[in-house]
């Protein structure tokens, strides 16, 4: 997602930038010919200066993307030959979720393993317990001889005790661990919604100004090309839509991502692309609370 980003936004860019220069080029003929005064030069330049200036980043960028890339693929900067797939390529599922349940976020790692160690906090203290008793077979014909087995775990009461409330402590730990982990999973799943409804929203907006520029765009041709309206105005209405072409593209690429980091925080596998398959209507889904507590 950051590599087709990053070469999109360069190419919108570049784009940029070559209306810039021919703005400032028609600016200096005008300045030539008596029409403009030379200081009205100023801000065109400024403004080719800006976009060339932002095309560098990008490129660098981009290219650091791809050399991430080639090292997650096993091979050198230098070897990498597959070609970047283009922003508009990466589909995203069709319906994204508002609410999710939140028995799904049972599948996330972290979560699996504060369980399982909870479980093993939880077995440590039947052991401790089982230990405070005697270790021994009662029958009838040995009673005399129990005294010695029965004595020892008397003796060392204390410390046998000690080492109960100590891995009572442990189960302590271990379950405000797994509450942690859980609060922090519900707490990264709900930033992740919030964040892709924010992102739908921009988009959303950005779309829509895409779609007046076009038509504003498409009347100042028209009006170019029948000889209403001279080059300027022209370059300006192009320059206003890459504008938008350079948002729209952050945008896509911010839903994206936070598409793909909604997938892991659910531990993955949850948002299929094409669909959010597997996953209840939000009607039917339950809010991503906590269950109460019980005791383990």
């Amino acid at each position: 997602i950051a590599a087709a980003s990053f070469t999109a936004q360069a190419a919108t860019a570049a784009r940029i930038a070559a209306i810039d220069r021919q703005r400032l080029d028609l600016a200096r003929a005008f300045v030539q010919v008596g029409k403009w005064p030379r200081a009205q030069l100023a801000g065109y330049e400024a403004d080719l200066a800006r976009s060339e200036a932002a095309i560098l980043p990008l490129r660098q960028q981009e290219e650091a993307s791809q050399h991430v890339l080639a090292a997650l693929c096993g091979v050198p900067p230098a070897l990498w030959t597959l070609p970047v797939p283009r922003l508009s390529d990466l589909a995203a599922p069709a319906h994204l979720p508002l609410t999710l349940p939140s028995a799904l976020l049972r599948q996330r790692p972290d979560i699996q393993a504060a369980e399982a160690l909870a479980h093993a906090a939880s077995a440590s203290v039947g052991v401790a317990t089982a230990g405070l008793y005697p270790s021994l077979t009662i029958s009838a014909s040995t009673l005399l001889s129990l005294g010695g087995d029965i004595a020892e775990p008397l003796f060392n009461w204390q410390s046998l005790h000690a080492a109960k409330r100590a891995s009572e402590a442990g189960l302590q730990a271990a379950l405000a661990d797994y509450r942690r982990t859980v609060l922090e999973a519900f707490a990264q799943v709900a930033t992740m919604l919030q964040a892709i409804q924010y992102d739908e929203a921009m988009l959303g907006g950005l779309d829509r100004q895409q779609q007046t520029a076009a038509d504003h765009l498409a009347l100042i041709r028209t009006e170019h090309d029948i000889g209403r309206l001279a080059d300027m105005p022209l370059l300006e209405a192009e320059r206003a839509s890459l504008s938008l072409d350079l948002d729209q593209i952050t945008a896509k690429a911010a839903l994206d991502h936070d598409i793909v980091e909604l997938d892991l925080a659910m531990g993955g596998g949850v948002l299929p692309a094409g669909g959010a398959a597997g996953i209840p209507p939000a009607s039917t889904a339950s809010s991503l609370q906590p269950a109460p507590e019980t005791n383990r």
